[in-house]
Order: C-alpha cells, then sequence, then structure tokens
C-alpha cells in the first residue's frame, strides 16, 4: 500500500511540474532577433567584396542582389552609387534571405579598401560574377 501512495504522489508531482513547465512563458531564441517587422530572416556580417556590376556585389562564395532599397555607404558614412563601390574591398552587410533567391543586400558600410582597389565595372576575369 505504501509503495502504491509514493506512486501516486510522483506521478502527480511531475504532472504538476509538467504542468507548470507548459504554462511558463519561453524567451525568444537569437535568431528572432534577426527579423525584421514583417518576420523576414535578417543577418549581418562582415565579407570581402571580390566583383560588382549593377545588381550583384559579390563575395568568394555567395552573390547579393541589389534593389532600389539597398544602402551602400564608404568609410565617411557618405551614401554611395554601386559605381563608386571600390573592389575589392571588405564590408559590413546587412541582408534578407530569400527562398530560391541571391540574399538582397539591404546595407553596406565599407570598412577597409584592399590593395588593387579600383571602382570599375568587374570583367570576364577575376572577381567576375559567377552566374
Amino acid at each position: 500500500m505504501l509503495r502504491f501512495l509514493n506512486y501516486k504522489r510522483t506521478t502527480l508531482i511531475i504532472g504538476l511540474l509538467l504542468s507548470i513547465l507548459a504554462l511558463t512563458p519561453m524567451p525568444a531564441n537569437a535568431e528572432s532577433s534577426n527579423k525584421d517587422t514583417s518576420g523576414v530572416l535578417m543577418r549581418k556580417g562582415e565579407i570581402t567584396i571580390h566583383g560588382k556590376d549593377a545588381d550583384y556585389i559579390v563575395s568568394l562564395e555567395r552573390r547579393f542582389a541589389l534593389d532600389d532599397t539597398s544602402v551602400l555607404t564608404d568609410m565617411n558614412n557618405k551614401t554611395i552609387s554601386v559605381e563608386k563601390l571600390p573592389v575589392p574591398c571588405i564590408a559590413e552587410i546587412v541582408y534578407r534571405l530569400r527562398m530560391d533567391k541571391d540574399p538582397l543586400l539591404l546595407s553596406l558600410k565599407i570598412k577597409k579598401n584592399l590593395p588593387g582597389a579600383r571602382t570599375d565595372w568587374s570583367g570576364e576575369g577575376e572577381g567576375s560574377i559567377p552566374r
């Protein structure tokens, strides 16, 4: 009889603890703080830019799409066009992931120009955009 009461008490305590756990609000994970107001996942990081054209910038492994909302700034925090973006350079970027498309570049801030940086368009050779 005593074993039965201990089992009953243990079951009651476990059930009570699970109920409390289920009702306790959980903190949001770290990734949710990287979402904009529409719930779209945004990322940021520092990359080396190796190429560009009117619609894209290119790091070593990834293309980032540009559109009218993309904001590019130089080392003096002045807004520049993609034509004035020196390549190669190191930049801090914020971008939005998109399903089945290249990520959309939201902002770019040049941190450092690398040796040989030029503002002319990337050609077919080194630094050209992979298709």
